[in-house]
């Protein structure tokens, strides 16, 4: 975190806190648009069992991330247990696909910002957003 905090100077703690509440938004944002489009624009009768599990672990991040966003001291490891989670069952979709159009490797990005959360994420208690 020192790193970290030569380069933002003394605004970092809240430079770090607008960053993070930021980027958890647009997660929000991310997974409610993916729930919407399934089950408000279309019908979610007809999708597989694993579609739902998946929605379930997408409202599962979405909640974990307003934790974090509320400073809930247990947030982080929440939202890395979802994500997780939600990785793991893409990767059980890919694999029982016979002839998948996208790569193996595409579900991984789905790390990146979960990433910069957590290596931005305040160390103190009194530095929680």
């Amino acid at each position: 975190m020192n790193s970290i905090n030569n380069l933002f100077g003394s605004q970092s703690k809240n430079v770090r806190i607008v960053t993070i509440i930021a980027m958890a938004l647009l997660l929000i944002t991310y997974h409610s648009a993916k729930l919407f489009g399934l089950y408000i624009t279309h019908s979610g009768n007809d999708y597989a069992f694993l579609v739902h599990i998946q929605s379930v672990t997408r409202l599962a991040i979405i909640m974990s991330l307003s934790s974090l966003i509320m400073g809930k001291q247990k947030a982080i490891i929440a939202m890395w247990l979802t994500i997780m989670a939600l990785i793991v069952t893409q990767f059980i979709d890919y694999f029982s696909l016979l002839n998948p159009s996208f790569s193996v490797f595409s579900y991984l990005k789905g790390f990146i910002i979960p990433t910069v959360i957590t290596l931005i994420y305040p160390n103190n208690k009194d530095d929680k957003p």
